[in-house]
C-alpha cells in the first residue's frame, strides 16, 4: 500500500504477475465479452481469475445475493488479489453493498474497477 492520500487508502500499482479477479455484483454479464477482457488483461501480464458465480443467472441478477456477495467478499479478503473488476453494475449491487467486508478492504486496499453505464460495461 502506498499509504493514505487525503484520507484515501491507495493500493500499489498493478505489476505483471499480479492476480486480479472478475466478479458480478449486479447483473449477469455477457460471457464472451468478459472472456475477451480476461484475455486482454492476461496479455498485459496479469493473472486473471473469474469469480465462481460471475456468470450465474437469477432473473436480471448474476445469481443469488449470497453468491454475488461471497464472490466479492472473497476477492476483498484474498491477499493474493490485487484488483477487483466488476463485470456489470446494476440494481443488484445495492442489495449486497451494506454487507461488503469494508474492514478487509481497509486492511488490504486493492483497486476496484467497474461502472454501470451499459455502453461501457465489459
Amino acid at each position: 500500500m502506498t499509504g493514505p492520500r487525503d484520507g484515501i487508502l491507495v493500493p500499489p500499482p498493478l505489476r505483471p504477475g499480479d492476480r486480479v479477479r472478475f466478479v458480478s455484483p449486479g447483473s449477469t454479464p455477457d460471457k464472451a465479452s468478459v472472456l475477451r477482457h480476461v484475455e486482454l488483461l492476461e496479455n498485459w501480464g496479469l493473472d486473471v481469475e473469474v469469480g465462481v458465480h460471475a456468470f450465474d443467472e437469477r432473473g436480471f441478477l448474476a445469481g443469488r445475493d449470497e453468491d454475488r456477495l461471497s464472490d466479492f467478499n472473497g476477492a476483498l479478503r484474498d491477499p493474493a488479489i490485487r484488483a477487483i473488476f466488476a463485470t456489470r453494475g446494476g440494481k443488484g449491487c445495492h442489495r449486497i453493498a451494506d454487507r461488503l467486508d469494508f474492514q478487509a478492504a481497509q486492511r488490504d486496499p486493492k483497486f476496484l474497477v467497474g461502472f454501470s453505464d451499459p455502453r461501457f460495461c465489459i
